[in-house]
């Protein structure tokens, strides 16, 4: 990805206890109707500092209480939001307007932090005081991330988590970039709109070493938004009329189209710019990342999955957002050095923005839902005009092993895991073992590729698998499909990873420690990060009890699995209490992602985050933008049984026989 060099370098210096390398290995099997990777006859990895031996995990589980009577629930996420010294009416869908989310957000003014001051990279004394107790007020808020309202604070990052004790900081939207690069090939080229093309170019050697992508390959085609008629203005601080902007950028848009067909992916840098975002999916077909998605991603890890794992753990967000006002949350002395003096001072605050805020009078003053300001915003949106022809909803298709077994709820094999459409098909003579191998042989290659053309014919929007090592044949699978490809949870691990210093741990559970090693070098190769690195943790899951069954093709008890999941965690946490978040990267782990959640108090990301988050790209925004443009999802699944979607001549080929 162009930054995986330079990435291992700079963490060469990293300090961090050593782990004792695990040497075990699942043990080999010669049956192809098992699943191998859990390692049930694995021998205790006794010599591990982060992996205990049977004996002592079973210790550690009777000590693990996940069924005590009426808990106390764990709060709902909330985000951060630093905001400039700067006051202007934000549209629906800026980072600035509470409404864009559906989650609580705070937000704080740093006095002093102007535009230029910000877009120069260099904090006066002062403003970096200032800045560091802008930082404080949201970790004494108890938030679970921290962003900015200017992509140039990414400039600020590393001096951002001096003063928080271990969230996710993540100043531009460019922090999801690298996990968007991980879905496409090397000549497939993705967009990323700005306000101004010229003012990104300073920051290219930053975007590098935050995020770990080269904005200077020629896979990435900078589009400045300077020139599309009524966005300048924002720069006037005054009011946009999205629906005048929105041709200009549809034109826009189409012009980059048909100068980069290759095109495959839109990214909007500016945080001004997610208003757009929805007609750009409709026009373009395109999936389009933003300041939004990239809010919501990070906020999936610390928020409750309602629709597997533990439940009623964590308090419902009651659909309300805090009324805030410019200049909000400031003391007298903060308000003093203010460049921007409120308006309330001058000529009576809200009159000033007008219909901005009135329009949120549903979610402040009146305290009525999201989901009403929602509503009014579509009915306001479709007045007077024809039903239109929307655009379907996204779909995802899933490659399967020729392997059968009973997924549980939340693994990437049922479902019910999925608030979309997903489509399963087997690949007839895909065993665990070759795909593990990283080869195929001729007629299984051919019957791959038949698989990505049955999905592309399908029209899915995104294409995974349900076994990690199949990242082994992405290249392979993006000959037959121009979709964003992405076949393993690590796909969105170099977004984490741009969430966090240096010095800050990742752990990355996998089902069998030993099994992910052959892997790294085409890890670095597919998405940009070096999994070899001191600041990412190895955790194998072999030892776990009971989670074995897998290994058997047996149906896996969940409640029987959570506790020692959740001794495995305490167990590493203890030996690197510097971790900050967990990446589940075996597609049978996230059934444990909540209860994970709930007893680390750490961020989790799993292979269900990942196909949300890319899903995230090609779906209508409800809460702003372009409505009723998208057939909204019906809330049923494809009822699927293995081997389905099969014809008579490829389930002659079924290693696994169907009965």
């Amino acid at each position: 990805m162009g930054c995986c060099a330079a990435k291992e370098a700079k963490f060469d210096n990293v300090q961090q206890p050593e782990p004792t390398k695990a040497t075990a290995s699942a043990a080999p099997t010669t049956s192809s109707s098992v699943k191998p990777d859990v390692g049930a006859d694995s021998p205790p990895l006794a010599t591990s500092s982060c992996i205990k031996p049977p004996s002592e995990t079973a210790l550690s589980v009777k000590n693990v209480n996940i069924s005590a009577d009426k808990p106390a629930r764990a709060k709902f996420g909330t985000l951060g939001i630093v905001r400039l010294d700067y006051n202007y009416p934000p549209a629906p869908g800026d980072i600035d307007h509470p409404a864009s989310f559906a989650y609580d957000v705070f937000y704080k003014v740093v006095p002093g932090l102007t535009f230029e001051m910000c877009q120069s990279g260099k904090l006066t004394p002062e403003v970096e005081e200032r800045f560091l107790n802008t930082i404080k007020y949201f970790e004494a808020k108890g938030v679970s991330g921290i962003t900015g309202d200017c992509g140039f604070m990414m400039y600020f990052q590393a001096l951002a988590r001096q003063a928080t004790v271990d969230k996710p900081v993540f100043m531009s939207a460019l922090a999801q970039l690298p996990a968007v690069t991980a879905a496409f090939g090397n000549e497939e080229l993705i967009a990323i709109f700005t306000a101004n093309g010229s003012t990104l170019k300073p920051m290219e050697p930053m975007i590098c070493d935050e995020c770990g992508v080269n904005v200077e390959e020629q896979r990435y085609v900078i589009v400045g938004c300077e020139d599309v008629p009524h966005f300048e203005a924002v720069a006037r601080g005054e009011k946009v009329d999205v629906d005048k902007v929105t041709p200009g950028m549809i034109a826009k848009a189409r012009d980059v189209l048909a100068t980069y067909p290759n095109i495959r992916a839109i990214l909007l840098e500016c945080t001004e710019l997610p208003p757009y975002a929805d007609a750009l999916r409709k026009e373009t077909g395109l999936p389009v990342y933003d300041a939004i998605t990239a809010c919501d991603f990070f906020m999936m890890g610390v928020q409750d999955n309602e629709r597997f794992g533990l439940q009623d753990w964590q308090v419902v967000w009651d659909g309300q957002q805090e009324e805030y006002t410019f200049a909000q949350n400031l003391t007298e002395e903060e308000k003093a050095a203010l460049v921007n003096v409120p308006k309330e001072e001058r000529a009576g605050w809200l009159s000033s923005i007008g219909k901005t805020y009135a329009s949120m009078s549903h979610v402040a003053s009146t305290a009525k839902t999201m989901t009403e300001y929602v509503t009014s915003q579509a009915l306001n949106a479709t007045k007077a005009k024809e039903a239109p022809v929307r655009a379907k909803d996204g779909t995802l298709g899933i490659v399967r092993l020729d392997y059968n077994y009973p997924p549980a709820p939340g693994d990437i094999d049922h479902p019910a895991s999925f608030a979309y459409d997903v489509f399963y098909k087997v690949v007839p003579g895909l065993t665990f073992e070759m795909c593990q191998s990283g080869k195929l042989t001729p007629e299984v290659e051919e019957r791959f590729l038949n698989t990505i053309k049955y999905f592309e014919a399908k029209g899915v929007s995104g294409i995974t698998g349900d076994c990690g090592f199949m990242m082994y044949f992405q290249a392979l699978a993006r000959q037959a499909t121009n979709k964003p490809v992405f076949m393993s949870a690590l796909a969105q691990l170099p977004a984490v990873t741009a969430a966090f210093g240096n010095e800050e741990l990742i752990a990355i559970f996998t089902a069998n420690g030993s099994t992910l090693k052959p892997m790294e070098p085409m890890i670095c190769d597919e998405c940009g990060v070096n999994v070899e690195e001191q600041r990412y943790v190895i955790v194998g899951c072999e030892d776990v009890p009971h989670f074995e069954a897998v290994a058997r093709g047996e149906k896996v008890d969940v409640d029987k699995v959570t506790p020692g999941m959740i001794a495995k965690a305490r167990d590493v946490l203890a030996t690197y209490p510097n971790i900050r978040a967990i990446l589940l990267e075996c597609t049978e782990l996230p059934p444990y992602a909540d209860a994970l959640r709930k007893e680390t108090g750490l961020p989790v990301y799993d292979a269900i985050t990942a196909c949300d988050f890319f899903m995230m790209g090609v779906q209508d925004n409800e809460r702003f933008g372009l409505q009723d443009w998208q057939v909204v999802w019906d809330g049923q699944q494809e009822e699927y049984t293995f081997a389905q979607n099969l014809t008579e001549e490829e389930k002659k080929h079924l290693v696994n026989k169907v009965s």
